[in-house]
This record gives C-alpha cells, structure tokens and sequence, in this order.
C-alpha cells in the first residue's frame, strides 16, 4: 500500500512493452506479435504479483487480451497468499465494451469496470447490459481525481498492487494524477512509426514533468528490459 494525503492506495505498477519508436502497436492496433517469450514471462510475473489490474476499453476493444492465469499460475498465486485470480478492472468512460474474453465474469474472476459518474450522459441501457453479464460497475470516473479514487476503493477491497497495462491514454491520465510508483518497460527491436499509432504515453501531454530512477537495465536478446521508480525522490533528480 501506498500513503498519499493520509489515504492508503494500492501500489501501482505499470508495465509495457514498446517499439524503438516508443509505439504499443501500429496504427491500425493491430496485435501485438513481435514481444519475445521472455518479455510474456515478465509480463507474467508482473500479473502474477499484482491483485488487480487495469486495462483500458481501448485495449480491450482491439485485443481482447487473454487476463486470466493459468492453472499452474493460479496455483502459485494462491501458495504466495494471493487470491487465484486477480482482479480485473477495465476503465471505460463509455461503457461501450464488446462481449469479450478478457471480461468474461466467473464466481472466483470478477470483472470491475470504472465508469462515468451519474450524470454524464451515457446511456443506461450500457450499465444494465454489463450488469446483466455479471459485471460490476463503480461509477467514478470524470472529476479531476477520479482514478485516484478508484485506487482508493481497490485498497478498500484488499486490493495492494495493481498491475497498469494502458494503452496510452490510460497510462497518461495514471501518471497525470501521480499514481504509477514503478515503470516496467520492454524495449523491442521493432519500428513501426506512424504519427496516429498509439504510444506509452498518449493523450495532450503530462501536466508536468514526470522523473524517474532507474532501478534495473537487462538486456534479453534483442531487447531490452527497463525498471524505473517514479514519485518522491525522484523529481528532485539532476536532468
């Protein structure tokens, strides 16, 4: 857990793998094909160390990435006092989500979604079908502080690492409103260009400079590994 204004929040850590060119995929998203089987085996073990995480409705629209851990996996978080499955949180500002693997609700896989505040003019007829597939919807999004409250109720559920796997624009309102502490970065020997293609960081631009402390630089291959720590300590770093 991590105490911000005197309110206990869960650690979050973002991990991504992009392109030379700082991509997450080409222009068109098309899935992510050219990350190694050492890179999945992090992105695992990130999973693997997480109670929750957070996806955006983008990523879930283009990919419909496979959330859940395997058998063995499940096994091993449960041995380490975790619950078999993590949470999965979707951020959508819209409720507009396909009927998808990656949402697919069970009694021991929850699925949350972070939805608009009431209010915002999203049809309702979108939270009834969600909730008809037995998802679960907290309305919070849309005041300046609205993931951070979010990561509040998730420490109210006994939620105490979240594992952030963007895209772009969910990676840069969590870094806008200071809620990533560690950065977990693949570097691929890819290019991919493309002003339009979604990158780490996307969105108008961070409200302010965010520094970093890098914490571990391995080469696996053709890639590279980073870690960086982002928050206190690290802002007052010589540029």
């Amino acid at each position: 857990m991590i105490q911000a204004s005197g309110v206990a929040r869960p650690r979050v850590v973002l991990v991504a793998a992009s392109s030379l060119d700082g991509k997450l995929s080409t222009v068109g998203r098309a899935p992510v094909t050219w990350t190694s089987r050492a890179d999945r085996a992090r992105l695992f073990e990130r999973r693997d160390a997480a109670d929750a995480l957070l996806v955006g409705a983008a990523t879930i629209r283009a990919e419909d990435p496979p959330l859940l851990p395997t058998p063995e996996r499940r096994a091993a978080r449960a041995a380490a006092g975790r619950a078999p499955n993590p949470l999965r949180v979707v951020v959508s500002r819209s409720l507009d989500l396909p009927v998808a693997r990656a949402l697919t609700p069970a009694p021991d896989a929850p699925v949350l979604v972070l939805g608009p505040a009431p209010g915002s003019g999203v049809p309702d007829e979108r939270a009834r079908a969600l909730t008809a597939r037995g998802l679960e919807i907290l309305p919070v999004l849309g005041a300046p502080d609205d993931l951070a409250r979010a990561l509040e109720a998730l420490a109210a559920r006994g939620v105490r690492e979240v594992a952030c796997e963007g895209g772009g624009a969910l990676n840069a309102a969590m870094l806008a409103q200071g809620l990533v502490d560690e950065v977990h970065l693949t570097v691929c020997p890819v290019l991919l260009g493309g002003a339009a293609a979604p990158t780490l960081v996307d969105g108008p631009g961070l409200p302010a400079l965010a520094r970093a402390r890098l914490l571990e630089c391995r080469a696996v291959g053709d890639e590279v590994f980073l870690t960086y720590a982002l928050g206190p300590g690290c802002e007052n770093r010589p540029g």
